[in-house]
């Protein structure tokens, strides 16, 4: 799909929104992922205690399990798809003097058919807030 000239910049001034969105993502994935890690820690430590490996081994897995947990969010994060009109309804939530004219304007660059003049002071008006 073709997107118009607006269109594209409004999904330009929408990036720092998005990646901050990506990197909460990756950040919550970390921390469950370390969480986890966390709890099941003392039971590896036990059973590698109990069958006579020994803790260097043990040292090996945990970073091993560290790095693909690293990996595994920066994956996640990267092809997580972020839809624009929840962000721009999240940001309308918290500017209630926008008045819907973000989710206008993404409605609006949404179509293929060249933007109508009032269709683009709603663009335009949505530009300049964002």
């Amino acid at each position: 799909m073709n997107a118009s000239p607006l269109s594209r910049a409004l999904e330009q001034r929408l990036k720092p929104l998005v990646d901050s969105e990506r990197y909460l993502w990756r950040r919550k994935i970390q921390v469950i992922g370390f969480f986890l890690a966390a709890l099941l820690l003392p039971l590896l430590t036990w059973i590698f205690w109990k069958n006579g490996y020994s803790l260097h081994f043990l040292w090996l897995v945990g970073m091993g399990a560290a790095i693909l947990i690293l990996l595994l969010s920066s994956f996640s994060a990267k092809h997580r798809r972020i839809e624009l009109s929840q962000l721009a309804r999240r940001v309308e939530r918290e500017h209630p003097e926008l008045q819907a004219t973000l989710l206008t304007a993404l409605d609006q660059a949404s179509g293929n058919k060249p933007l109508s003049y009032l269709q683009e002071c709603v663009m335009h008006q949505a530009l300049s807030h964002s």
